[in-house]
């Protein structure tokens, strides 16, 4: 998987320093530069430090020193008398005295969470809590002459960390921290790098989406938007917003939901507060655009967009711009991409998931689709998958390689074996992530060979299908056509012979899918059987369209490709 990198070696560099940051904290005790009395709270470390004079003046001035000065667990990002003065400079004021006691309360509130955060709690992207003003606080790692050194909002580089205290910890550093006053829209229309994005929001009314503060917006009070810089569009083409009108509107009025241009930037906009962190932790994004997610993927270390595979092509993806992500405004954040991109008009697409072909599994060539490999599945060993951890001994399913031709004809040799029970004695649940599948109405049917698990719920996103799937029946009849079969809801799904009478796909029902994305897929036992146990090998998940001849094509065993049925 190739896609377009820039400044790759700086960032992989800051990478490097970020995780030699934290593998020091984490595995050396911490060492403070300044040892402090364990007794001593927050305000009286300051008393004592002749170096945050000023910064103590603010404390005092706002109110603030009180609960500094009581218990509780803080954690103070502390401007040294340096830092202050530079500050002070740039408001035309010689002292803390003079900054009117509703701007030095504001100032005060951006320097202190109610949360205790070490450099231990730091990742490269926003941290757990807010900060008293109500914005978050974004960390990072910098070189500064040679040196790595923790940042904080892009703004001031940590220079004495962890500095312990009877309520809380305090972080020392160089510059003061602002906090983010102009409005998403504001903040874009000031940088002239994104002028033509700037243009595009205006011609599409969502300039004015984006300039609405929290307050006036309750229902939905902070938003992301995801920019594109006027060099990126010059590299696809797109010199001036002409251009880019001329390319994307087909109805002439950007204002119109319906016009693609219109569309094109409802794409870019995430109606909740995502930071970096955010978007790496959730596998998809909803938008402004009606039904469109965009899919998020961490790969080689950069955040990418939808990076999917579609009918058995890999997509190549969109990195955002780390160096031009996560801009602070006072409704949301900003990222930005390297690359151009839009929404794309799919529609309903047959999905043929094999559920073994996971990237992790791949990786591991010696396993991957070799005759007669198999591994049991730890949890967390396949992203993808996740089961019912009630049954502490319980040690996961088993990929299994059954041979090449496979003797049980499952899709490329492999399959999964999977124990669901309600005892206590294995899972009750098992659930797999699907590849990415268009909105529409599908047909799901489950491909497996016959085991042991009579009464299995299948279930799309929490929505339960219509039939109890019997993963224990044999073929209704060897000699019956696939239409016949159908009508009693199977069918045959491999080129295994007629004769065989236990590989087969059963329908579990009718789902719509809402909105084009990975979705996720759920097997429940409902009920034991005599045996006390429901055990099943899964092969396929087959999500085809409702107006699709389900039974025209055939996977070849061998070979995993789509082959005609001979016999449909």
């Amino acid at each position: 998987m190739k896609y377009a990198h820039t400044d790759h070696n700086r960032y992989w560099l800051l990478s490097v320093c970020m995780v030699i940051l934290l593998y020091i904290n984490g595995c050396k005790p911490e060492k403070f530069p300044i040892t402090t009395n364990p007794t001593l709270n927050a305000i009286q470390y300051f008393d004592n430090n002749p170096n945050f004079s000023m910064f103590d003046q603010a404390l005092v001035k706002s109110g603030y020193a009180g609960f500094l000065g009581a218990y509780g667990a803080y954690t103070v990002f502390a401007p040294n008398n340096t830092a202050m003065t530079a500050y002070l400079k740039t408001i035309n004021k010689s002292g803390v005295d003079q900054v009117d006691d509703a701007t030095i309360k504001s100032f005060v509130s951006m320097h202190i969470i109610q949360d205790t955060l070490s450099t231990l709690n730091f990742t490269d992207g926003k941290l757990p809590t807010a900060t008293m003003y109500g914005q978050f606080i974004t960390t990072g790692t910098a070189l500064t002459n040679g040196t790595a050194l923790y940042t904080v909002n892009k703004q001031a580089n940590i220079v004495q960390p962890n500095i312990r205290v009877g309520n809380g910890i305090i972080h020392a550093v160089d510059h003061v921290l602002t906090p983010a006053t102009l409005t998403i829209a504001q903040t874009i229309a000031a940088n002239p790098k994104y002028s033509i994005f700037n243009q595009a929001l205006i011609a599409t009314g969502y300039a004015d989406t984006l300039n609405v503060l929290p307050a006036s917006n309750p229902g939905r009070p902070f938003l992301t938007l995801i920019a594109q810089t006027d060099s990126v569009f010059n590299a696809a083409g797109i010199s001036s917003y002409t251009d880019l009108k001329n390319k994307y509107s087909t109805t002439g009025n950007p204002k119109n939901p319906n016009d693609s241009l219109y569309l094109y930037v409802a794409y870019r906009i995430i109606p909740s507060l995502q930071f970096m962190g955010d978007i790496i932790g959730s596998p998809s994004q909803n938008t402004l655009a009606p039904q469109q997610t965009i899919i998020t993927q961490l790969i080689n270390g950069d955040v990418v967009l939808n990076q999917v595979v579609f009918n058995g092509v890999t997509e190549l993806g969109v990195p955002l711009d780390r160096s031009k992500g996560d801009v602070p405004a006072s409704n949301g954040v900003i990222q930005s991409v390297k690359t151009n991109f839009k929404y794309k008009v799919r529609q309903p697409t047959p999905v043929y998931f094999d559920i073994t072909d996971q990237p992790e599994l791949r990786k591991i060539t010696s396993l991957f689709r070799r005759p007669s490999q198999s591994l049991v599945i730890a949890m967390g060993q396949v992203a993808a998958w996740n089961w019912d951890t009630k049954v502490a001994s319980y040690i996961g399913p088993n990929y299994f390689n059954d041979g090449n031709p496979p003797s049980n004809y499952y899709v490329n040799g492999d399959g999964l074996a999977i124990t669901l029970r309600l005892t206590s004695a294995a899972p009750q649940w098992f659930e797999t992530k699907t590849p990415l599948i268009v909105k529409g109405v599908y047909k799901v049917w489950i491909c497996f060979r016959k085991g042991i698990g009579q009464y299995t719920q299948i279930s799309v996103d929490g929505q339960a299908l219509s039939r109890i799937v019997s993963l224990a029946d044999y073929i209704p009849s060897t000699t019956a056509t696939q239409a016949v079969l159908e009508s009693q809801g199977y069918k045959r799904y491999s080129n295994a012979p007629a004769s065989n009478s236990t590989q087969m796909a059963v329908l579990a029902g009718v789902v719509t899918i809402n909105t084009t994305d990975v979705h996720t897929v759920r097997f429940t036992c409902v009920k034991d059987q005599g045996s006390g146990s429901n055990n099943a090998t899964i092969d396929m998940i087959q999500f085809l369209p409702v107006g699709m001849n389900q039974t025209n094509f055939l996977i070849d065993a061998k070979t995993g490709n789509i082959i005609a049925n001979p016999n449909p």
